[in-house]
């Protein structure tokens, strides 16, 4: 299995050059105001190729989570089991992303999260999310 990190989407550069910064960035469109994630080169909503970069807080809450008990590539073998987690970020978008959160500990959906950076298998920084507070209700 190669070590090298897989050739980047030019679309997604700028997202991959704000994680390489330690912040979050997702798009906005000029036109229509929708929020867009993942990087696109245009509007999903109107088609507008006017979009912009805005960096997120980092913060919201877990949508839906699962603990990986295997591992799907040979490099994060010794690091389960571990947490993988839709996130709802404050800002109105979804990503998924791994939880820092040890899997011996019970992780809600509703508890919120923030954003935090970490090394990939390959080396490169990620975006993960650490709990920050209780699940709401």
């Amino acid at each position: 299995m190669s070590k090298e990190v897989p050739e980047r989407d030019p679309d997604a550069k700028p997202w991959w050059d704000a994680v390489a910064r330690g912040e979050l960035a997702y798009q906005r469109c000029d036109d229509c105001g929708e929020v867009i994630f993942f990087p696109r080169s245009a509007c999903p909503n109107c088609l507008s190729p006017r979009v912009s970069w805005l960096v997120s807080a980092g913060e919201g809450e877990i949508y839906s989570v699962t603990l990986i008990h295997r591992a799907p590539d040979r490099r994060l073998a010794s690091e389960v089991p571990y947490y993988l987690a839709l996130v709802n970020l404050d800002e109105g978008f979804r990503m998924l992303a791994r939880l820092t959160t040890p899997g011996s500990e019970t992780v809600k959906i509703g508890s919120r999260v923030r954003v935090v950076f970490g090394k990939g298998p390959d080396g490169e920084s990620l975006p993960w999310f650490e709990l920050s507070g209780s699940p709401k209700g």
